[in-house]
């Protein structure tokens, strides 16, 4: 009984090499071609079915929830759009309840941030990552709407232009 399975039925493959001893088999040329993780996202964000675009994040700057006489929690933003954004909370600090309003510290550094305000509209457990993933619709005001707008135009913009830095050197400067 042997332990080889022979595939190449099942990949279109000739097999008059391997046959012959040569060891390698040809394959056809309907074989797809390797796809760009980046382009493919790219042709995803243009595809989402929601209203409005969301931006995804991947910890480009952090955000602290406000918990009345407790404190800031961290959270992770996931993405964001003009109407709403998600974020994560780890399983152990647990979840906010569906239409609770929320207040948001969204950093630009270590000490400044801005203010924003939503409403919870779904919290979702994925035990294989360990979070909570909230859904929040921002809320409408003054305070809210304009900076708001300018920093999801900002990081949708940024987003597009975005590289990752790959360790490149830096300048030792000596006196």
């Amino acid at each position: 009984m042997s332990k080889i399975i022979d595939l190449t039925q099942r990949r279109g493959k000739t097999n008059d090499s391997a046959s012959a001893g040569l060891g390698q088999a040809t394959y056809q040329e309907d074989v797809p071609a390797v796809l760009s993780f980046e382009e493919q996202k790219q042709k995803m964000a243009f595809k989402d079915r929601r209203a409005a675009r969301r931006t995804m994040f991947n910890e480009m700057m952090s955000s602290m929830v406000v918990i009345p006489e407790r404190g800031l929690l961290k959270v992770f933003l996931h993405d964001i759009s003009e109407d709403g954004l998600s974020f994560d909370t780890a399983v152990e600090d647990g979840s906010f309840a569906i239409g609770e309003e929320i207040s948001m510290r969204i950093y630009i550094n270590h000490k400044t941030y801005f203010p924003v305000k939503m409403t919870v509209k779904h919290a979702s457990r994925d035990n294989q990552a360990g979070v909570i993933r909230h859904g929040a619709t921002l809320l409408k005001d003054a305070s809210n709407d304009v900076v708001l707008q300018y920093f999801v135009k900002f990081i949708e913009a940024a987003a597009q232009s975005m590289k990752k830095d790959s360790g490149d050197l830096m300048v030792n400067k000596t006196s």
